[in-house]
């Protein structure tokens, strides 16, 4: 996998999921960081834009839907240039102030009535003040030591405020019926920017690093021109497609951690907990407890509210199928009762996976960003 570094020059907008209604709100939300799908979108527009012969051919092609097999994207980062450090959202069974770090504990319900779908909750630590970890980013450096070692300290983590501002502008709808602007209309977007965190420094410290691979064998199979690759150049993000500068790049730390989970073996009686690192969705159910239904008994589930993401087909100018979804940090603790080994890597892979017939009718695997995982075995 190839590591494309994404600045933004200006502010963006990274739209939520759910249908803006005037009935409802009057205030249009911006994400943090946008959706996997629009980095997606983003990075296969500039292949496009740099690949004439290519663009012409995949153009060419009614209701083609190759670029699901062409590009293949996994985590998105956020990566603080001047500290030289990278981040993913924190785990949501971490509490913080700004003092310390802590530990939820899962417990087992026993004993007593609940509404909770499974067996195991998480109990939340004591202490004055301490917030569960759903608007902080914690850095990857020696992530799965100290996280399975519960020993994490305040330097590890960043409030996303230390990293993100709001702006807000103003816009007007027009009453169809009369042509006329009515103060009812009048609405809120939101914009999101990286903070400038360097005293005298022309731009920000922060961008966005996509880790993104060419299916070059799928190219070949489908008589495809060569894709010339991505090196340095412009491309547009996000809602208003603001322009942002990208660059491949390299980072020690990021290998590092991605090495770090390899090919593991779960052994029967042992619990593995693992961590979305990405926003993501199932289409095969929304229901955990039928996503793993053989030789995984789920037992935990520590998330915030749901998010939806959906968005909008320009090219068919309709809504596209919406999906319940979980944020990234989302925690889901499992238990191996299979009596057997099992390899982890691969069980989840299987279990994770979303799939989309394409132009030939064939099943395949989404790699477009979305039901990233980490994992380490234990509570």
């Amino acid at each position: 996998m190839k590591l494309l570094k994404i600045k933004p020059y200006d502010n963006t907008f990274f739209r939520l999921g759910n249908n803006f209604e005037f009935k409802i709100s009057n205030v249009i939300q911006t994400k943090n960081v946008a959706y996997p799908s629009t980095f997606f979108g983003a990075i296969f527009t500039a292949i496009l834009t740099n690949n004439d012969k290519f663009r012409n051919k995949f153009l060419s092609i009614n209701k083609n839907t190759d670029h699901l097999e062409i590009l293949n994207i996994k985590q998105v980062y956020l990566y603080d240039e001047k500290q030289d450090m990278v981040y993913i959202k924190a785990p949501k069974d971490i509490f913080a102030n700004n003092k310390e770090v802590k530990f939820g504990k899962f417990k087992e319900i026993k004993g007593w009535e609940s509404c909770i779908s499974y067996p195991y909750y998480l109990e939340e630590p004591e202490g004055s003040d301490l917030e569960r970890a759903d608007y902080y980013f914690i850095s990857i450096i020696e992530f799965y030591d100290k996280y399975k070692n519960k020993v994490l300290y305040n330097s590890d983590l960043k409030h996303e405020d230390e990293i993100f501002k709001k702006n807000t502008k103003t816009g007007i709808s027009l009453d169809n019926s009369t042509g006329i602007i009515k103060e009812s209309l009048l609405y809120t977007i939101e914009q999101t920017e990286f903070k400038n965190i360097t005293e005298n420094y022309h731009g920000s410290d922060w961008s966005f690093v996509v880790e993104y691979d060419i299916n070059n064998d799928f190219l070949k199979k489908n008589h495809y021109p060569k894709i010339e690759d991505l090196d340095k150049g412009e491309l547009k993000l996000g809602g208003e497609t603001k322009v942002c500068t990208y660059e491949v790049i390299e980072n020690s730390d990021i290998n590092e951690f991605k090495s770090k989970m390899c090919e593991d073996v779960l052994k029967p009686g042992e619990k593995l907990k693992v961590i979305l690192t990405s926003d993501s969705y199932f289409t095969e159910s929304e229901s955990f407890t039928k996503l793993f239904n053989d030789d995984m008994k789920f037992l935990a589930l520590v998330n915030d509210k749901p998010i939806y993401i959906g968005g909008f087909d320009v090219k068919e100018n309709k809504e596209k199928a919406m999906y319940k979804g979980y944020s990234a940090g989302t925690i889901l603790l499992l238990l191996n009762k299979s009596g057997k080994d099992i390899n982890i890597k691969k069980y989840l892979d299987m279990r994770l996976a979303n799939k989309l017939e394409n132009r030939f009718y064939k099943s395949i695997n989404l790699n477009n960003g979305f039901n990233q995982y980490i994992y380490v075995k234990g509570e």
